[in-house]
């Protein structure tokens, strides 16, 4: 029969297959409860990211106003106009917004001049009113039916220029 100092000697040289595993499942919890927060982290700097744009966007178009005496040229969404040359970072405005929509200008929308997100049919998943509401908040009144930035359409948000 083994001594006690021997049952402990060969105890401290690893672990069990029991421990192993009770180990690997506190982990895998552990995991589970930290990856949500990590989506939101990413899903908040989403919306900052679009607001940050559409703050820098609305300053290019009232300089471009200013400037021009003339309101922003519509455009095809996703298209930006080489007449807003030095007002607005073609770059940043033709690439995709962080929140899978594309930036456009507008006039046909029920107002003289604006610019927002428009989710198009078919290119990436269109965000809700509620996901909107929170950019809306960031850069304005936290109201899509009033203030400057405003739902004008289906899938389209928009900061009006001029009513």
């Amino acid at each position: 029969m083994r001594t006690v100092k021997e049952l402990m000697r060969s105890r401290q040289q690893g672990l069990t297959l029991v421990e192993m595993m009770i180990v690997i499942l506190i982990l895998a919890i552990l995991a589970a409860a930290a990856i949500p927060q990590f989506k939101n982290v990413s899903e908040d700097a989403k919306k900052k990211q679009v607001a940050k744009n559409l703050r820098s966007f609305l300053d290019g178009c009232v300089r471009y106003k200013l400037k021009t005496g003339e309101e922003v040229p519509d455009t095809s969404s996703g298209t930006w106009h080489p007449d807003l040359e030095g007002f607005i970072d073609r770059d940043s405005f033709e690439r995709r917004t962080p929140v899978e929509g594309v930036y456009d200008t507008d006039d046909d929308l029920g107002v003289t001049s604006a610019f927002g997100v428009h989710f198009l049919t078919g290119a990436g998943q269109a965000k809700d009113d509620s996901y909107m509401l929170e950019v809306d908040e960031l850069v304005d009144d936290g109201d899509l039916e009033s203030g400057g930035f405003q739902k004008l359409g289906t899938a389209r948000y928009y900061y009006i220029l001029t009513q």
